[in-house]
């Protein structure tokens, strides 16, 4: 990796962190009474994120491992891995918006877009995960 890539997969590793954990602690800050929150979301959209609060549980782990992963990638701590396992919630975040809720999307799409970065960059670390 050249220094000019290595710095602009630290930039992205460290805008992606920021990211999750802003995500993240804002959920949390709503659920302590910091926050307002946030206007109720219509039709499917608001369905769908009325059966994950209903779940009890599944939207606080999703929120958790955005606090987490986000942390990691702010640290520096286990990247490789935190983007491995950040991918399937990332394409989500962009799915709901693109099929869901399409205003308000960029932080899904930035996210998005610097994880794949971020995968692309550091191929030849998975480079054993995708052998047949």
């Amino acid at each position: 990796m050249s220094m000019k890539t290595n710095k602009l997969a630290t930039a992205a590793r460290i805008l992606l962190g920021a990211i999750l954990v802003f995500a993240g602690g804002m959920y949390f800050a709503m659920m302590a009474g910091l926050l307002p929150p946030p206007p109720a979301m219509e039709g499917a959209a608001g369905a769908f994120m009325e059966g994950l609060m209903a779940s009890g549980y599944l939207m606080t782990v999703v929120k958790v491992l955005e606090v987490v992963f986000g942390l990691l990638l702010l640290f520096n701590q286990w990247t490789k891995l935190v983007l491995v396992l950040l991918a399937p919630l990332s394409v989500n975040f962009v799915l709901f918006h693109v099929f869901l809720a399409p205003a308000g999307g960029i932080l899904a799409y930035v996210a998005f877009l610097l994880n794949a970065y971020l995968l692309w960059v550091n191929r030849d670390a998975y480079e054993e995960l995708l052998e047949r």
